[in-house]
């Protein structure tokens, strides 16, 4: 099989979690703290006993972490994955700070606000006009966030007992170091080039149908039925899944499959940003929203196969994922994503009203009506997009849809 590896140059963009202060880790652990919840959670299951966990999605392994994104197994840290943007600017257009909003948790009692001065272009001067920083400052990449504490809760005893300076309905302000690095990777599958969307798209797809009664077999578990899907068009919104960290366990059979068959890296769009990609004749023009994982010098991944468990290709978790893909001409290989971005932020608003008290029951959480009632808003913002002829192509500011979020709130 001819594998269609290409190679990246260009920039990586990632946080810098090599914090200089224990109090930027440790606000910054409880206010983004559900990847980490939810791989405690995966640990103490993996204790138990507990080694195939049945979802929605379908059925997932148990590695006693939580995957991420594309990582075919536990053993990929946080520090393998970037945004990807030009080398000239390292503007990722805000696609960083978008994935960094989906592991807020509102249970922190702290609402953040996180800006990026290559979006926010007015950010630099205003924080040297009002001393926040000094022009050797301005010099090194940040964002620049603001943490106000609403309400005391269990996760942020420890800071206000811990931290002198912080206190209820106050406002903190941290700059976070971003890493910017020039890359040059080869042996890269990158699902912006039309050829290796079509490879992508018949090869897994195969995989996975190939798989299945063997699958079931091995884990006991047999679904009704996957439904079809018949293009990459079709499939996008299935790999953009909502569920924080790994996704569902189709991307980890990818993610273990390119692992083992020598590629160094995945460029995939973003789950929680607006994702697009023009191209001309086979060439990419302009892009956003796309993430790298690295798998270079990366171990062999735990499983060998993990293809034929996925349960449908088609769920109402992904009802608000709208996809444009020009599949023929001199534009072929184009993409539009929306819906991302939008379900991401109101679910971070619907966070911050927790944050200020607001309870939410259990039940909404595990029946998925609160998903539900989120996808509903989405695809009401996206019609009225469509109507006014905004749709494809578009991108919808995150500063000001957060304010146009408060208002509602406020009203």
């Amino acid at each position: 099989m001819d594998i269609p590896f290409s190679n990246y140059k260009g920039g990586l963009k990632q946080l810098n979690t090599d914090f200089k202060f224990p109090f930027m880790r440790d606000v910054f652990d409880t206010i983004f703290s559900k990847f980490n919840d939810l791989h405690d959670m995966y640990e103490k299951l993996k204790k138990e006993g507990i080694n195939t966990i049945v979802t929605a999605a379908g059925t997932e392994f148990n590695f006693g972490k939580r995957n991420r994104r594309f990582a075919g197994g536990g053993d990929l840290p946080s520090n393998r994955y970037f945004t990807i943007c030009s080398e000239d600017d390292f503007n990722d257009f805000g696609t960083l700070r978008d994935e960094m909003y989906a592991y807020y948790s509102g249970a922190s009692g702290i609402i953040p606000e996180i800006f990026d001065p290559k979006v926010d272009a007015w950010l630099t001067d205003y924080l040297i006009a009002e001393k926040f920083f000094t022009e050797e400052d301005a010099r090194y990449p940040y964002y620049f966030c603001t943490c106000l504490l609403e309400t005391e809760t269990d996760s942020n005893k420890k800071l206000l007992h811990d931290y002198n300076d912080l206190s209820l309905n106050t406002k903190s302000a941290i700059t976070y170091g971003i890493r910017q690095i020039s890359a040059d990777i080869d042996k890269i599958i990158d699902l912006r080039l039309p050829d290796t969307q079509d490879w992508f798209f018949k090869t897994f797809v195969n995989l996975e149908l190939e798989n299945t009664e063997a699958a079931a077999k091995k884990s006991g578990i047999h679904y009704l039925g996957k439904g079809t899907v018949n293009s990459f068009e079709e499939l996008l919104p299935s790999i953009m899944s909502l569920e924080i960290g790994g996704g569902d366990i189709f991307g980890q059979a990818i993610g273990v499959w390119l692992r083992s068959n020598g590629a160094n890296g995945l460029i995939f769009p973003s789950a929680r940003s607006t994702c697009e990609n023009k191209v001309y004749n086979g060439t990419v023009t302009d892009y956003k929203g796309w993430i790298l994982v690295l798998y270079k010098d990366a171990p062999p991944p735990e499983e060998k196969n993990l293809f034929g468990n996925k349960a449908t290709w088609k769920d109402k978790d992904h009802d608000h994922i709208k996809v444009k893909h020009i599949a023929n001409g001199e534009e072929r290989g184009s993409i539009s994503i929306r819906g991302a971005k939008e379900w991401s932020l109101l679910n971070f608003d619907l966070e911050k009203q927790i944050a200020r008290g607001t309870q939410i029951s259990p039940a909404a959480r595990m029946t998925g009506s609160i998903n539900f009632e989120i996808t509903k808003a989405v695809n009401y913002i996206l019609d009225n997009q469509a109507k006014e002829n905004q749709l494809w192509f578009h991108d919808t500011d995150t500063v000001d849809f957060i304010r146009w979020c408060e208002e509602i709130s406020r009203s």
